[in-house]
C-alpha cells in the first residue's frame, strides 16, 4: 500500500507498470481496487496506471472538510505535484469523471486526454436511490454478484457516507452541461445502456460533441463496465490512448457487438 502525505492527511493510491502515465478516478461507489483488472491490462502496455482514492474513500483520510468537488479536484492537483506527474491522461467514473472534467478545466496543462465513465451529463441523469441508499445496498442493486463483484464489495465499507452524500448534492446542482460542452481536450464519453445509477445520454446528446470528443454506448452495458467484461473495456481504453494527437477519438471503431458506436 503507498501513499502520500497532503494537507496534513494520508492519501493512498496503487501504481502498476511504467510509461505514459494514466490516472483512474473512481465512483461514488467502490476505491481505487475496482480498477485493478483494467490497471493489470494497461500497464502491460508501457503504461504507467496510477489509482487514487479520493477524500473519504478507501484508505485515504476521512477529511471531512475536504468533501466537495473542488477540494476534490484540488486533492488530485496537490497528487500529481508530489508524484512529479506533469501530464496525465485521465479515466473517471462517475464521481471521478466528474472531477477529472472539473480537473481539466482548471489545471488544463496537466492534462493529455479524458476517459469518461458513466459521466452525468445531465442534473437529471443521477436515479434518486443513489441520495437514499447505503453504498452496500447500492453495489448489490448495480453488480452482478456474477462478475467480479468481489473488487467493490470488500472495500465498499471504507467509504465515508458523508462523503458521498455531500458530492452527489453537490454534482446534482453543478452546470453539468457547459462543464463539458466547454471542454477542449480530447475525451471519450463511455455509457452502459442498462446503467440504472446514470442515465445513459441519448444518441442526440452525443451527436453535438464537438470533433474533439466521441461517445459509445454499450449495448447491454451496467454501470461497471471495467468489471463486466474487463479485456474488452481495456481494448477500449487502449485504443483510446493509442490515439495520436491529430486523430480524433471519432475515429475509434470496434467491430465488436459488446459497443454500438454513435455515428
Amino acid at each position: 500500500m503507498s501513499g502520500v502525505v497532503i494537507d496534513n492527511e494520508v492519501c493512498h493510491y496503487e501504481v502498476m507498470g511504467h510509461g505514459r502515465p494514466v490516472l483512474f478516478l473512481h465512483d461514488w461507489l467502490g476505491t481505487w481496487r475496482y480498477w485493478m483488472p483494467a490497471m493489470q491490462i494497461v500497464s502491460s502496455l508501457n503504461y504507467k496506471t496510477i489509482a487514487v482514492d479520493l477524500w473519504g474513500f478507501g484508505d485515504t483520510a476521512r477529511n471531512k472538510r475536504a468533501y466537495s468537488i473542488q477540494d476534490q479536484t484540488r486533492l488530485i492537483a496537490k497528487f500529481l505535484t508530489q508524484m512529479k506527474l506533469e501530464k496525465v491522461a485521465i479515466v473517471g467514473h462517475g464521481l471521478g469523471a466528474v472531477i477529472a472534467m472539473n480537473f481539466a478545466k482548471q489545471y488544463y496543462h496537466s492534462v493529455d486526454r479524458l476517459f469518461l465513465v458513466s459521466c452525468p451529463m445531465s442534473d437529471t441523469s443521477l436515479n434518486e436511490r443513489l441520495f437514499e441508499d447505503t453504498p452496500y445496498d447500492l453495489v448489490n442493486w448495480l453488480l452482478d454478484k456474477d462478475e467480479d463483484a468481489h473488487f467493490v464489495l470488500e472495500e465498499i465499507h471504507k467509504i465515508d457516507l458523508q462523503s458521498l452524500r455531500v458530492s452527489l448534492q453537490e454534482v446534482k446542482q453543478m452546470d453539468l452541461i457547459n462543464l463539458w460542452k466547454v471542454g477542449q481536450h480530447r475525451s471519450l464519453f463511455v455509457h452502459g445502456v442498462q446503467d440504472q445509477a446514470i442515465v445513459s445520454p441519448s444518441e442526440r446528446r452525443f451527436l453535438v460533441l464537438e470533433d474533439h470528443m466521441h461517445g459509445i454506448l454499450i449495448e447491454g452495458g451496467g454501470h461497471y463496465p471495467m468489471l463486466e467484461d474487463s479485456s474488452k473495456f481495456s481494448r477500449l481504453l487502449v485504443d483510446f490512448l493509442m490515439l495520436e494527437k491529430e486523430v480524433s477519438p471519432r475515429n475509434i471503431t470496434l467491430k465488436d457487438k459488446w459497443i454500438r458506436r454513435v455515428r
